[in-house]
């Protein structure tokens, strides 16, 4: 259980047994980890990975309720498979969305002699 710690981010070889809590947590923005149980209540998430899973057959419970990320996509808490695809697919949207933000350019500025 992470919930409430100032953790940053999440290795890319870490496993979840049982579930996930990273409740309160408003350091970790992200998470692509695969987890049965996953609560990023009031936490300071962001963005769900393409590589992160949630739930056992039909037991899935993700709630991200009071995150950026569910204000983004108007989602709270997930708890059937229809819903995990439709988080999945809100999620990739947001994603690819982010990736084709052009950069601004940047000014140039003559200098006079």
């Amino acid at each position: 259980m992470l919930k409430n710690s100032s953790l940053t981010t999440i290795g890319p070889n870490a496993e979840f047994g049982s579930g996930v809590n990273i409740e309160k947590c408003k350091n970790l923005t992200e998470f692509n980890h695969k987890a049965p149980h996953f609560n990023a209540e009031n936490s300071g998430l962001t963005k769900i990975g393409p590589d992160a899973d949630f739930g056992h057959g039909k037991y899935i419970e993700v709630i991200i309720s009071g995150t950026p990320l569910s204000k983004e996509i108007g989602m709270d808490v997930i708890k059937t498979p229809e819903g995990k695809q439709e988080l999945k697919d809100a999620c990739q949207a947001m994603n690819s969305k982010q990736e084709h933000i052009p950069e601004p350019e940047e000014e140039t500025r003559s200098m006079s002699m």
